[in-house]
């Protein structure tokens, strides 16, 4: 499947996704979404059709599905994590094309900051190296060896979604061409970042900023027996990085969700979606 698309009547919605996340998981946010709205997404990894590559293949992939599918009215975007800055690009690089923004606990342009900090021991677990090192192995397997490295397994929640969702979950994270689109994000993302940076802000646009619970994350790592210190600066940090979003338009509403980790639709879809139903409101005033 190229792209998704229900085809219900509505103003066009587009969720772009965190990097290596599928819009599957959004299903339970997009069957309450589509009795309003036109809701549409897609994997990046399944639509490369552009030369471009980082966020500005991504708005470029996204402007041409808008074209095939025929939406040709303004768009509202809500995007998580990397899918987040993807739709800061879009609204760089289309403002035509874009009605509002919901930025779900979104990569920051000034995502540098982070790698700038000093954290032995998380740095020791992820950094972008050992993503791109895993990213770099699995897309040169087959999917068949790739299922075997990787042994997917659903979530419990995962296990409630529809049997066809549940197999398209697992088809998603077992596919190849996934982790060589990830690794070129991965390669781009600091770039990319800057460029958004330097771009500035985003005018007038209705904008919603969506951030993680602090306490949540910080409690949750050390339950996993990691350094207090280290957590509490990271999402000192991570948290900031949240707040400086909301400046990015005079029309923005700054909302940390409580009892929500990095995958706020996933554990509060509630405030998720009571955001996009006022952005959409807001914009269409």
């Amino acid at each position: 499947m190229a792209h998704f698309d229900t085809k219900t009547p509505g103003r066009p919605l587009v969720i772009l996704p965190g990097l290596g996340c599928s819009y599957h998981e959004w299903y339970p946010i997009i069957e309450v979404l589509k009795q309003t709205f036109r809701v549409i997404s897609f994997h990046r990894h399944e639509l490369d059709n552009t030369t471009e590559r980082g966020t500005a293949g991504v708005a470029v992939q996204l402007r041409q599905l808008l074209q095939t599918i025929g939406v040709t009215e303004p768009i509202l975007i809500v995007g998580h994590s990397y899918g987040g800055l993807c739709a800061q690009q879009m609204a760089h690089d289309y403002p035509e094309r874009v009605r509002g923004l919901v930025l779900v606990d979104s990569t920051s342009v000034r995502l540098r900051q982070l790698d700038a900090l000093t954290l032995p021991v998380l740095d020791a677990l992820s950094t972008d190296q050992v993503w791109l090192d895993k990213c770099r192995s699995y897309a040169e397997m087959t999917r068949h060896a790739l299922c075997e490295a990787i042994q997917p397994e659903l979530t419990q929640e995962q296990q409630q979604l529809p049997v066809n969702v549940q197999q398209e979950l697992l088809d998603f994270e077992t596919d190849p061409l996934l982790y060589s689109e990830m690794t070129t994000a991965i390669e781009q993302w600091q770039d990319d970042a800057l460029t958004l940076e330097r771009r500035g802000r985003l005018a007038d646009l209705p904008l919603a900023v969506l951030g993680r619970d602090k306490e949540l994350a910080v409690n949750s790592g050390i339950e996993e027996g990691l350094p207090e210190a280290e957590l509490r600066l990271l999402e000192d940090t991570w948290e900031r990085l949240i707040c400086e979003q909301a400046d990015l338009s005079t029309q923005s509403k700054l909302l940390f969700v409580e009892q929500a980790s990095h995958a706020i639709h996933l554990d509060r879809p509630g405030p998720v979606l009571d955001t996009i139903r006022r952005i959409d409101e807001r914009a269409n005033d």
